[in-house]
């Protein structure tokens, strides 16, 4: 039986991988939620293939393949990721990962057990290798409705070559944003998001409201139970959204600029306007600027993003740190 370990820190995404490796009935599995737990698993328990994420804290895949190149590990590594980057695809593959795998929005790929069966040329398949079909096609169905949503939205984040800026979108200070996201929110809610950085930094994300997070996180997770173990995993759910939905506009935004962007993990941030120290806080969980938040000039942009399978809005919101390099850049999609 061949012994496979997922590297990992979204608990949602490994129960996807194992729900569908388990079926096969040939594979075991190890799992770890950084690169550096990762490696010392690889060491200890030698694993036949790895699967490995690229996002993740403690140690990134990018910085997990390079110990194992030092290393001379000849352990099979998969990149499952939501990166869809050319510059940093082309790295992993340079630092030796076998084959690079796009995470769906929702689920796992399509293409995965096959990918796994190509470098592991002894591995058979059970007759009970499909997953359980109604949670693969509600999945699918979600899966598709965001997919069609992203399509939609990503040409119409535009950015500014003057102060000038299109509806919903405009510069704001950075205490004026904290004032228009809390507005935004509504009473209750919560965020994910990821920071991104090169000659230009920023940060995007998903806000959910209340009533959204309960009914997309139970869809995703499969389950709406709240105790403590149920809404971690389904805060797991839809930070594995937000992350997903993030790489790919900001990926619609590298290839437009030309430029490669460095991401820094999801984070997570629920709130309640209610209180009224909440913004600051939660701005700089989601931001991750630095302390000088309030100083700071943004360009603000929110869309709302529609999944129809699920007839529930989201808002997308796209902040960039006022630079030289972003008022240079060429305005598109208008």
């Amino acid at each position: 039986m061949a012994k496979i370990l997922v590297i990992d820190d979204s608990k949602i995404a490994q129960r996807n991988i194992s729900a569908l490796l388990a079926k096969e009935g040939t594979f075991s599995l190890l799992f770890a939620s950084n690169g550096l737990e990762g490696f010392e698993v690889a060491k200890n328990e030698k694993p036949d293939l790895i699967l490995c994420d690229l996002l993740m804290p403690v140690m990134d895949g990018i910085f997990f393949l390079e110990k194992m190149r030092e290393a001379n590990s000849n352990i099979p590594v998969i990149v499952v990721t939501a990166e869809r980057q050319e510059g940093t695809i082309k790295r992993c593959l340079e630092l030796g990962a076998r084959d690079v795998i796009n995470k769906p929005i929702i689920g796992v790929p399509s293409n995965l057990i096959e990918t796994i069966k190509k470098h592991l040329p002894d591995a058979s398949s059970s007759p009970e290798s499909q997953m359980d079909m109604k949670s693969l096609m509600v999945k699918q169905a979600l899966s598709n409705s965001v997919d069609r949503a992203i399509e939609t939205l990503a040409p119409t984040i535009s950015l500014p070559h003057t102060s000038e800026a299109a509806s919903e979108a405009e510069w704001l200070d950075g205490s004026a944003t904290l004032l228009k996201i809390a507005k935004t929110w509504g009473t209750s809610c919560c965020a994910v998001s990821l920071s991104f950085e090169s000659s230009m930094r920023g940060a995007a994300g998903l806000v959910f409201s209340a009533e959204s997070f309960n009914d997309v996180s139970a869809a995703i997770s499969e389950t709406d139970a709240k105790d403590s173990e149920s809404l971690a995993l389904r805060k797991d759910a839809v930070s594995e959204l937000g992350n997903t939905i993030a790489n790919r506009v900001i990926g619609y935004l590298s290839g437009q600029f030309g430029i490669e962007f460095k991401f820094s993990p999801p984070t997570y941030a629920a709130v309640s306007t209610g209180n009224s120290s909440f913004t600051q806080n939660a701005l700089q969980t989601m931001i991750q600027f630095g302390s000088t938040i309030s100083e700071t000039k943004i360009f603000y942009i929110r869309r709302k993003l529609r999944i129809d399978a699920l007839q529930r809005n989201v808002d997308f919101i796209c902040l960039f740190e006022d630079s030289a390099s972003l008022r240079e850049v060429v305005l598109f999609g208008d």
